[in-house]
């Protein structure tokens, strides 16, 4: 990121924004936050029949696809004073997983997946879940605010069993700021937009 001097460039994020506007400060930018992601909204009661479940041995595979989610289920599992048992649950579970943030959270818990993608995207994610036979498995997916199309439809066409787990979901952003948002890039009011996550995208695109 260079030659930001004066230029506006807008976070459409809720994470890491106080560090990411600093980045852009250091080089000359001035940061605008925008947030079309909306606030997260923690759905740890959702979660609880799930961590008894992977406890009591219903999963034959664990997904994994965000490592903020993966630490969560986690500090839920905690918290219900099941930490260790769930530690212990996967590891005689076969692991899958998906991105270098997630695969730091396993590795920091001393697990092994099994598989894990090889660029950080779904569609790796299934071309690497479809070399194993998983006819009639049962598997949990933690899932990062929302479904994963592709991820289902592949799962439903293998028949196979599946509980999506969501440690968040993300709530309807403020519409007034994608109304500003909106008018700001229209009249090129600023000059960038970090947009990092489909959410964020399309939030921003199906707005009005």
């Amino acid at each position: 990121m260079s030659g930001l001097n004066g230029k506006k460039v807008v976070l459409t994020g809720t994470r890491r924004l106080e560090e990411i506007s600093s980045l852009v400060e250091s080089r000359g930018g001035i940061p605008l936050i925008r947030s079309t992601q909306g606030q997260v909204c923690p759905t740890e009661k959702e979660l609880e029949p799930y961590i008894h479940r992977l406890i009591q041995g219903d999963y034959d595979w664990v997904v994994l696809t965000t490592g903020s989610g993966t630490e969560t289920i986690l500090k839920v599992a905690e918290t219900l004073g099941l930490g260790e048992e769930v530690k212990t649950a996967l590891r005689r579970t076969k692991i899958a997983l998906r991105g270098y943030k997630t695969q730091n959270v396993v590795k920091s818990l001393g697990l092994a997946p099994l598989i894990r993608d090889e660029d950080g995207t779904t569609t790796n994610l299934i071309k690497t879940l479809a070399s194993h036979h998983l006819k009639g498995k049962r598997i949990a997916i933690q899932l990062y605010g929302e479904p994963i199309p592709e991820l289902n439809e592949f799962l439903e066409k293998e028949k196979v069993q599946y509980d999506e787990l969501y440690p968040y979901r993300y709530l309807t952003p403020d519409p007034g700021v994608l109304d500003t948002l909106v008018k700001e890039i229209l009249e090129c009011e600023v000059q960038g937009v970090a947009l990092t996550s489909a959410v964020q995208v399309r939030n921003l695109f199906h707005h009005g």
